[in-house]
């Protein structure tokens, strides 16, 4: 049940003045916060004022070198900032259940999933949703969905880093061991194309750098750093290597060798909250889930 006391004293303060106090924290003058609010000092201080009269707070200690808020404001601020995300968020929320499915989507994943698995299977996105548009970024660096460089992140790994993203397991990668064709008769003679030293890490070059020291088996002399180059470097019958299945089975010439205890690796997606109703973003999650389950 509401404090009777609180709920009369809050009727009468209107979310415009509370902006004012955001805005006074924020800028840490009540010049700044004229200035970005588009009106007086004069105006801001008297509403500022007001607002303490009405709350029976002192929220700010008026210094020379600006407004410092009290220990009250600073909780009060806290709330407040949580309550403008909400308004910002249920308004485009409100925006967005009016829109069709349409718009720019921006989404990043590493040259391997974005060359072999998203691009291959784009036609049945843009079949359903012909308004929706795919800005796809591929790169090796974490792109980050919090600070707004991206829309979706698709990544090899469960996610230790912004984790006040919305995440999503969305498939496994398999791997498999692969050789070209014409090296198969004689492949316990072929060597390993492993992994340079900072990609050794991943679970594909921890599986070879494991093989190779207890089973005594050769290396090549080159060091990779990606599938993509795995997959060249098999085809050029330079060694043998693991590859996701998924795209080792469609490469012409490239047969598979059977090991025990291959390596998979989870696919996570990550999203901003704030975008979790939007109706692109929902349309491209789901083709996504549908394209991972299917590999």
């Amino acid at each position: 049940m509401k404090d009777p006391i609180v709920a009369s004293t809050f009727s009468n303060i209107k979310w415009d003045d509370l902006k004012i106090v955001l805005s006074v924290a924020e800028q840490g003058s009540l010049t700044g916060a004229a200035a970005y609010l588009d009106t007086t000092e004069s105006t801001v201080s008297r509403r500022l004022s007001s607002i303490e009269n009405q709350l029976g707070l002192r929220l700010f200690e008026r210094m020379p070198t600006g407004m410092n808020p009290t220990t009250a404001c600073s909780t009060m601020l806290k709330h407040l900032s949580l309550a403008e995300s909400e308004i910002e968020r249920s308004i485009n929320a409100a925006r967005e259940s009016t829109l069709s499915v349409s718009g720019v989507v921006h989404l990043t994943s590493v040259p391997i999933v974005a060359n072999h698995i998203i691009i291959p299977n784009l036609n049945i996105l843009t079949s359903a949703f012909p308004d929706v548009s795919l800005d796809l970024i591929s790169t090796q660096d974490d792109i980050s969905v919090l600070n707004r460089e991206c829309d979706i992140a698709v990544r090899i790994s469960r996610p230790n880093k912004e984790l006040d993203a919305m995440t999503k397991q969305i498939g496994k990668i398999k791997y498999a061991a692969y050789i070209h064709e014409l090296l198969l008769p004689n492949e316990k003679q072929v060597p390993w194309l492993s992994y340079e030293r900072n990609s050794s890490k991943r679970v594909q070059a921890r599986w070879i750098i494991n093989r190779v020291e207890q089973f005594h088996e050769a290396r090549t002399q080159l060091s990779i750093n990606d599938n993509e180059a795995a997959v060249e470097a098999i085809k050029s019958k330079l060694g043998k290597s693991l590859l996701p299945t998924c795209i080792g089975n469609k490469v012409a010439g490239l047969v598979q060798v059977p090991y025990p205890n291959l390596p998979e690796r989870e696919v996570w997606i990550l999203f901003h909250p704030d975008l979790k109703d939007a109706k692109r973003i929902r349309a491209v999650i789901d083709w996504l889930v549908d394209t991972f389950s299917k590999i």
